[in-house]
């Protein structure tokens, strides 16, 4: 394989050919699954994918893995964590649906060899299909030898990481659709596409610990953010990103080093 071939990361940008060798090598493969969802007045619908395909390239570029092109649409979006369905140019796919493209792709990729699988979540509501989609593609594996890791970029954040953008206290995952951690990574991965002028203050609606159907345009701030973007920096997203890139390195070092793992002991070690 040329080097600028195993530099390449994305796997839309390989042959097939060098695909065959990146698997032989037993790299790490990633599939950021994302939405497309309303994320306020200042940041784009793309950005639970952005963030997650950001994120999986620079775990990616640190594992010599292979991330495959996204799944850019999501479960349902929730009052309560997502703003919901009413705001123009959400797009809320079945949660059947997202397990049928998960259990599809997984059951693909391990027929053509691949053997560690990372499915990395960039909206919330994707969680519980996405987990149920890698246990249906599991099942019909066949002795196929496939780890899966399904896992958010939230997931591996303690507290204590975010606590310096909220003085006030931290309001939870669920309010922090759009609101400062969000905007922190988007300024730092993809600044071009915040709209800085539109971040702003933001009604003082709670959304109800409860999901009505249809859901009232009243449960949430008109403006889509769940909580006050105000306060979001560049530097702070650039700071969590590391965090969070370092600790999924680590994380998937442990899940899939051989040397941990006897059942793998033919396979490679991520580097």
């Amino acid at each position: 394989m040329s080097n600028s071939s195993q530099a390449l990361v994305r796997a839309a940008d390989l042959t097939w050919v060098e695909y065959q060798a990146r698997i032989e090598a037993d790299s790490v493969v990633l599939l950021p699954v994302g939405a497309l969802e309303q994320h306020g007045q200042h940041l784009p619908l793309d950005t639970d994918t952005r963030i997650a395909v950001a994120l999986a390239e620079l775990v990616a570029s640190r594992t010599a893995g292979v991330v495959l092109p996204p799944i850019a649409y999501g479960a349902r979006s929730l009052p309560r964590s997502g703003g919901g369905s009413s705001f123009p140019g959400t797009v809320d796919l079945d949660g059947t649906t997202i397990t049928s493209l998960v259990r599809d792709v997984i059951r693909e990729q391990a027929r053509h060899g691949v053997t560690r699988f990372v499915v990395l979540l960039g909206h919330g509501e994707n969680d519980p299909f996405t987990i149920e989609g890698a246990v249906l593609a599991q099942r019909e594996l066949a002795g196929r030898r496939m780890q899966v890791v399904v896992i958010g970029w939230w997931h591996v954040l303690e507290p204590a990481d975010v606590a310096p953008l909220f003085p006030e206290g931290f309001p939870g995952w669920d309010l922090e659709h759009a609101a400062r951690i969000e905007t922190s990574l988007m300024l730092a991965l993809a600044p071009a596409t915040v709209r800085n002028d539109k971040i702003g203050p933001i009604d003082a609606v709670a959304p109800p610990p409860f999901t009505m159907i249809p859901s009232p345009a009243s449960a949430v701030p008109s403006q889509g953010s769940l909580a006050d973007p105000r306060g979001a920096s560049a530097a702070f997203g650039q700071q969590l990103a590391t965090v969070i890139v370092d600790r999924l390195v680590d994380l998937l070092r442990q899940h899939f080093d051989p040397a941990k793992k006897e059942e793998r002991s033919g396979a490679h070690a991520i580097p």
